[in-house]
């Protein structure tokens, strides 16, 4: 027996009957059509009905991971663009992928409440953020690719880890240099900081901070100036310090005898100067290149990761990440 096809109109007649409470045997007598069929039709009104919200809901889901998965790349973008380093400091103990991965400890999306943890919490939700934020910048490459110089990074990498080996190599020569002097020609210097109160500390801080000075004055683009970093200053204890720099000095040399500090500020120019003349065809001319290539690195990857830049390149394109 052939089925009975319901038209659009006759479709839209029972849908309006049933709607408003009808039954179906009133169905049948307003429309003549029989009960059977226009519940079958009904029914598979609803059933489409159902799949086609079922997209529409998928499609609005799919929308709205997409926007918050772009929104997520471009944050990151802005806060690598933002912190990535583009100085290295005389202190700085981390290589360049370290840094990376200390960056990528912060939850850039500060979705996250800062309550006191135990720590081991804290330690596994610092994990999953650093892969989080991992995952993100690996999407950002993949969409990025060939559009975005990523060598950039490359450069800072190399350029980073150039000077923390430049540091190396000028605390090794400083080192030796201190030991030398205060083992051989300043012996009775060396003996009297041994007996002063911090005196072995004292000792090991004269070559980190003739470092410093050092460090700062190739920062500063005058390398055989880094005597004039290395001075002396009252604390108001009735104490003097040997300082490396003129503000901010991180190492410092507290010294009870006034006297005693400015022998070790010669010291410490000589050493310094020393140092300078040694390392300058060497240490010295490395770590200006390297200084520059941290620093122009910085500033072409805050350029290339402007949003502005990158939100096009991203929507018209894919990774493995991206909502289907």
């Amino acid at each position: 027996m052939r089925r009975i096809e319901v038209s659009d109109s006759e479709l839209s007649e029972i849908r309006r009957l049933r709607q408003a409470g009808a039954s179906w045997l009133a169905i049948e007598a307003k429309t003549s059509v029989p009960r059977r069929t226009a519940k079958r039709a009904y029914e598979g009104w609803q059933q489409r009905q159902s799949l086609e919200e079922l997209r529409a809901a998928r499609v609005h889901v799919a929308t709205e991971a997409f926007r918050d998965h772009v929104d997520s790349m471009i944050r990151l973008a802005e806060y690598l663009a933002t912190h990535l380093p583009d100085t290295v400091m005389f202190y700085e103990t981390r290589d360049a992928e370290q840094v990376l991965r200390d960056l990528w400890k912060t939850d850039i999306s500060n979705r996250r409440k800062q309550n006191a943890r135990p720590r081991d919490i804290h330690n596994r939700e610092k994990r999953r953020i650093a892969r989080s934020n991992s995952m993100v910048f690996e999407s950002l490459e993949t969409h990025t690719q060939g559009e975005a110089h990523w060598q950039i990074l490359q450069d800072w990498r190399r350029g980073w880890d150039s000077c923390r080996s430049v540091l190396a190599d000028l605390r090794s020569g400083a080192g030796e240099q201190v030991g030398n002097i205060l083992g051989n020609q300043e012996r009775d210097i060396s003996d009297r900081i041994l007996h002063s109160p911090n005196g072995k500390s004292a000792i090991g801080s004269i070559s980190e901070g003739v470092v410093e000075a050092l460090w700062q004055a190739i920062l500063d683009g005058k390398p055989e100036d880094a005597c004039r970093f290395i001075s002396t200053r009252e604390t108001g204890k009735g104490t003097t310090e040997v300082v490396f720099r003129r503000k901010a000095s991180v190492t410092a040399i507290d010294l009870a005898d006034r006297e005693m500090a400015e022998k070790v500020v010669g010291i410490c120019r000589r050493v310094a100067n020393n140092l300078y003349i040694v390392q300058k065809d060497a240490a010295v001319s490395r770590s200006r290149e390297s200084i520059r290539k941290v620093g122009v690195s910085v500033e072409r990857l805050t350029e290339m990761l402007s949003p502005v830049e990158l939100r096009p390149v991203i929507l018209r394109t894919r990774c493995r990440l991206c909502p289907a």
